[in-house]
């Protein structure tokens, strides 16, 4: 009541669901609690491309660990997959990038679109986005075709 007045303040909260918390501008221990228990909570998966291979001029890899929401009743992941081919000069062979949907917790990926793919030294990027969460992987390998 008088705003001259220093010292310590009592305050109580009739309604038990509630607590009162103290900050003097900086952020207390509490703040990381709350956020850390925060992040437990929402648990956003880091996706990742695994099991890369191009045996017999079929391109093939996995996406695991990316969210899934429930969608009509089902658990439903979205990715938007952007695969490069380069030759050892640098020159783009391929670029496409489309939208995937995943029913299960991973999804592999088999192209045989590679099939006239000439013998030569070759640099593949791969690039994953999950669009729930927006978290990305890339990869890069190179490949050498000698057939």
């Amino acid at each position: 009541a008088d705003p001259n007045r220093s010292g310590k303040l009592k305050i109580k909260v009739k309604h038990k669901k509630y607590q009162v918390l103290y900050d003097d501008n900086f952020r207390a221990d509490y703040i990381n609690t709350y956020f850390s228990k925060l992040e437990t909570k929402i648990q956003t998966p880091d996706v990742k491309i695994t099991d890369f291979s191009f045996k017999r001029k079929i391109l093939a890899f996995t996406i695991k660990n990316f969210l899934q929401r429930k969608v009509e009743g089902k658990l439903i992941g979205r990715m938007k997959v952007r695969i490069q081919v380069t030759d050892k000069n640098n020159k783009s062979l391929f670029d496409q990038s489309k939208l995937l949907t995943a029913q299960k917790d991973s999804l592999n990926i088999s192209l045989p679109i590679f099939k006239s793919i000439k013998k030569g030294d070759y640099i593949f990027l791969l690039n994953v986005v999950d669009m729930l969460t927006g978290k990305e992987d890339n990869y890069h390998q190179d490949v050498i075709v000698k057939r």
